[in-house]
């Protein structure tokens, strides 16, 4: 067992001055949009592969509430978190496999680089995709949010101010996260939900090209985007791709869409909007993965095929 496991599930708070001496000697600090590393701001702090909390960091110096708990972020088959022993065995049952097959077979240069054009390539986008697709608005001039400050967007602080959450973060996924914990908040959040849903429902791709239309006609049908971004634009930017191309990559979108439905009946996903080909059903929204601790990857059909 790793010596940081004993940690999980526990609170920063009850930990003592020697635990919290012993977690910040390697720690670093990740946005949780894009993955870099920060050195300023609030984002998941790593104490080690399998162990992190959220926090902030401030001219050098990191800050972790007394509330936040300790968990480990590797999610694995099934949604189950991976030990680090478990980790540390698939590294080297990799890095064994791939001695093997250095030694049965040496390339060249050129067959390298062929046999990397020829593989399937996956692409993973988080928020800062769709920012950057739409730098200067979308098709009516509207700008995607960043996470921080999200709920003032949605008009939702008076709403939430009722409910006297203890975080004192203005970042969605804090608030989302307290207020799934808090039946009290049930109204308020189902109210939140559908004003996140009702947002990103409003983005329009431009008329000119995006990011988005050059990522997906400079792949192809054995390539996978994978995104988990709750706006519509990649599935824009697809529909009219496929005006022009006709071998796009596969989507899938690991935690829900706005502009995806399911025909429940048929078991077929398709826009929101349009119907089933085979039962002529409309699709039926499908409901997003909210920013919680346990996030169920597994409940709805869409989300778990997605992953799998």
């Amino acid at each position: 067992m790793s010596e940081y496991s004993k940690y999980e599930g526990k609170r920063w708070g009850d930990l003592t001055e020697e635990d919290h001496i012993f977690l910040l000697k390697d720690v670093f600090v990740n946005d949780l949009h894009t993955g870099a590393v920060i050195s300023d701001g609030y984002g998941m702090v790593h104490f080690c592969e399998t162990l992190a909390s959220m926090g902030t960091v401030e001219k050098g110096n990191i800050f972790i509430p007394d509330d936040a708990e300790l968990y480990n972020p590797v999610i694995g088959e099934g949604g189950k978190p991976i030990s680090q022993e478990e980790l540390d065995a698939d590294f080297e049952a990799w890095k064994k496999e791939q001695e093997e097959q250095e030694m049965e077979r040496q390339v060249t240069v050129e067959e390298f680089e062929l046999l990397m054009k020829k593989r399937p390539h996956v692409v993973i986008l988080g928020a800062g995709a769709s920012v950057a697709a739409i730098l200067n608005g979308d098709k009516n001039g509207q700008k995607i949010s960043a996470m921080t400050g999200f709920v003032d967007k949605l008009g939702m602080r008076d709403i939430i101010s009722g409910c006297n959450l203890k975080t004192n973060s203005d970042n969605l996924e804090d608030i989302y996260m307290e207020m799934h914990d808090r039946e009290d908040c049930d109204n308020a959040r189902n109210e939140l939900e559908k004003r996140i849903e009702d947002y990103f429902m409003s983005f329009q791709i431009p008329d000119e090209p995006t990011a988005y239309d050059f990522l997906l006609l400079g792949l192809t049908n054995k390539d996978l985007v994978a995104t988990f971004n709750w706006d519509p634009l990649l599935l824009q930017a697809y529909s009219r791709c496929m005006a022009i191309a006709d071998n796009l990559p596969e989507l899938a979108f690991l935690h829900g869409n706005v502009g995806i439905g399911l025909c429940e009946k048929d078991k077929i996903a398709g826009l929101i909007g349009n119907r089933c080909a085979k039962c002529g059903g409309e699709f039926e929204k499908i409901p997003l993965l909210y920013p919680v601790k346990k996030k169920d990857y597994d409940s709805n059909r869409f989300i778990a095929d997605s992953w799998n």
